[in-house]
């Protein structure tokens, strides 16, 4: 495989990475749009499986995106190793992507737990 190819493979993995982040960033939006709308609705014991569902949900696109992540960071250092020209780093992206990760899915998850609470209402 020449250095071009696997870079190539490199770019494309770290597209997989973004597109399980653009993924999460969907599901999260309906997640709260359907806990908002359906806060009257849902009983206690299907909020809780809604918001499992979600966290697992959640649990998997996390993993695929730090796979997919590792595996971009290898093909580009072998890329490197090859005579790829290196190119700017994003580590500061990933770290301020998992912390948009961590941070809304707990926010989601909070909005769940307060539209249950309204239900009581």
């Amino acid at each position: 495989m020449t250095a071009a190819e696997t870079l190539e493979i490199a770019l494309l993995l770290r597209e997989e990475a973004q597109r399980s982040f653009e993924y999460w960033l969907t599901i999260s939006f309906a997640f709260i749009a359907a806990t908002f709308l359906g806060r009257r609705l849902l009983k206690p014991g299907v909020s809780v499986a809604f918001g499992a569902l979600y966290v697992l949900t959640v649990t998997l696109l996390i993993a695929r995106y730090v796979v997919s992540g590792i595996s971009a960071d290898r093909y580009l250092a072998l890329a490197i190793e090859q005579g790829a020209e290196p190119f700017v780093d994003s580590t500061i992206v990933t770290y301020l992507r998992v912390l948009v990760f961590a941070a809304g899915t707990l926010s989601a998850l909070w909005f769940l737990y307060i539209n249950s609470k309204d239900r009581e209402r």
